[in-house]
């Protein structure tokens, strides 16, 4: 049961509200009040239809469908689209690539990698390098500082005993 059906029409109610707002508040208060619910309105319209799309998407992505070469014939089981994405993905990820991170074939001579150790390599790699060489630095610098405190006193110490 809707409103309409007690006979109380939308267009009646939004007048009945106007109608009251300009009663109750002065001109500032009305535009306040208007930019406050055009904002609500328009947060809970965004919500609404994020939360629709979202809806159909993952209906679309979750549907079976039968797939077929192109004259039309089954190719493989029922799937959905999730799992042909997933399985692109995957055979993406572990496809076989070259030093410089292209898709080789067997006859390649150079060195050979899956994708993935390929981009570790360079994502990851260099960071730990970068991470590594920092921390030598500062090791070498604070036993530097040490060794010369320690060369130091152990120079001074030979001078002591020199001058006894």
């Amino acid at each position: 049961m809707n409103l309409e059906d007690c006979g109380i029409l939308k267009e009646d109610i939004l007048n009945g509200v106007v109608k009251k707002l300009t009663e109750e508040f002065d001109q500032q208060e009305l535009y306040q009040a208007l930019q406050t619910a055009s904002s609500r309105i328009e947060r809970e319209a965004e919500r609404i239809v994020t939360s629709k799309i979202a809806e159909k998407v993952d209906e679309m992505l979750s549907r079976e469908f039968q797939p077929v070469d192109i004259w039309g014939d089954k190719v493989g089981g029922p799937t959905t689209i999730s799992n042909i994405v997933e399985r692109s993905l995957q055979n993406w990820w572990t496809a076989t690539v070259g030093e410089d991170g292209k898709p080789v074939g067997r006859s390649h001579y150079g060195k050979k990698m899956p994708r993935a150790e390929y981009i570790m390599n360079g994502l990851i790699t260099p960071e730990v390098r970068r991470l590594a060489e920092e921390d030598i630095r500062k090791v070498v610098s604070e036993t530097k500082g040490q060794m010369s405190k320690q060369f130091q006193a152990a120079l001074a110490n030979i001078v002591r005993n020199a001058f006894r």
